[in-house]
């Protein structure tokens, strides 16, 4: 990375961070308690959808999913009609039952934290190549001021403008990538590679990929990530109405075909750019940022801004995750032991610094150790895709119950 590239990465950050800080000032006089755990703190809708979409739109399936469209192909298109199918019954089966019950926080997975806090430090240390331990240890550092800067309300609004970033990085180093190739040689490469299948029927459940594991695994996995998930239910809880809640979960049928049609092209590109030569990368989770740097990197702050939307798209899932977290420990922990023992409510001045606490020390503290002896060696031999395939499969009870 070039002065620029470093340049253009902390401009953002700190925009973002500004724009946070800026947010939770202005409403720092509306420090209550159901702010602090977003019931019914009246988000706007287009800002909690952006907000729902990074939540899940993260380093992790930012560096992820254009790797699997490369070794796989395209048959993961089959996700766009799935979200039409998924994304209504979250709205109309799950949500009226969820919101009228005004849950403050439901079961989350600890392992999400520490794979969305190792994607962003992989990336990071693939560009600059300093070691994947510092790069963790300072993403964790800059999660860590993120998340003390700005409210839980805050970070809705950062969350919106983190995955616009993204939206205008994606969309950016697909442009710059056609000037290297045409969409003709783009698609020549990628039919002669059999990466263009999408006509793959079979019922065989031992294939990656068929339109019915897309289509009934895919609306599963959706209905596990946006209907059964504290990240996603906090957001809901935000909206002032019911049928706010539903347009929010409606338009991300939206949000998430325009980011899947956008990672499929780049895997598409970075196939036709890779096909007589594929590049010599550690694992798969290297192959965009390898990518950037091998065709992007010519074009002053170009390497910035792809590292900026990875930094955003990691510490807006961790901040999230971090929340969700201290949530729950103070609903279903703290509170529930005070009124074992009869002890007054918390006041709204504890709610909030318990909740920075919380925040602070499980970011901290063992999600870094999580993430440097866990994860690593287990995303060295697969995609960060598989991670969320193993968290649907692990939520199935939690759809159960609910």
């Amino acid at each position: 990375m070039e002065i620029i590239d470093y340049v253009t990465l902390c401009t953002c950050l700190i925009s973002i961070s500004a724009y946070g800080f800026i947010k939770s000032r202005q409403n720092a006089n509306e420090e209550q308690s159901a702010h602090a755990t977003m019931v019914g703190s009246g988000v706007s809708v287009w800002s909690a959808t952006l907000s729902v979409c990074s939540g899940f739109i993260s380093s992790i399936s930012l560096l992820g999913f254009p790797a699997e469209i490369y070794y796989q192909g395209g048959m993961m298109l089959w996700f766009v009609p799935m979200y039409a199918i998924a994304f209504p019954i979250v709205a109309f089966v799950f949500l009226p039952v969820l919101y009228n019950l005004k849950l403050t926080t439901i079961y989350e997975m600890i392992l999400y934290n520490s794979v969305a806090l190792y994607a962003p430090s992989l990336a990071i240390a693939s560009i600059t190549k300093i070691p994947i331990t510092i790069s963790i240890f300072i993403t964790a550092f800059i999660s860590a001021v993120y998340i003390s800067i700005g409210g839980a309300k805050a970070g809705i609004h950062t969350s919106a403008v983190q995955m616009a970033l993204i939206f205008l990085t994606m969309a950016f180093i697909i442009t710059i990538s056609l000037r290297e190739m045409s969409i003709n040689d783009v698609y020549t490469n990628v039919v002669r590679g059999r990466r263009l299948i999408l006509d793959d029927f079979r019922l065989d459940p031992t294939i990656r990929h068929s339109v019915w594991s897309l289509l009934i695994g895919g609306t599963g996995n959706i209905l596990a990530l946006f209907a059964a998930n504290q990240l996603s239910i906090q957001r809901y809880m935000a909206m002032d109405s019911l049928k706010s809640a539903q347009k929010v979960v409606i338009l991300n049928i939206v949000c998430n075909t325009v980011i899947l049609i956008l990672y499929v092209l780049l895997g598409f590109v970075i196939y036709a750019y890779y096909h007589n030569c594929h590049p010599q990368i550690e694992n798969a989770n290297q192959l965009l940022p390898q990518f950037v740097t091998d065709v992007i990197s010519q074009y002053p702050g170009s390497v910035g801004l792809f590292a900026a939307a990875v930094y955003s798209a990691g510490i807006s899932t961790l901040s999230a995750s971090f929340t969700a977290v201290s949530s729950i420990a103070i609903n279903d922990v703290w509170k529930v032991y005070r009124e074992y023992k009869k002890q007054p409510d918390l006041t709204n001045s504890q709610v909030q610094k318990a909740m920075r606490i919380l925040q602070m020390c499980s970011l901290t503290s063992n999600h870094t150790q999580v993430s440097l002896e866990l994860v690593s060696p287990l995303l060295s031999y697969s995609s960060l895709t598989t991670s969320q395939e193993l968290k649907a499969a692990a939520r199935t009870q939690q759809e159960a119950m609910l």
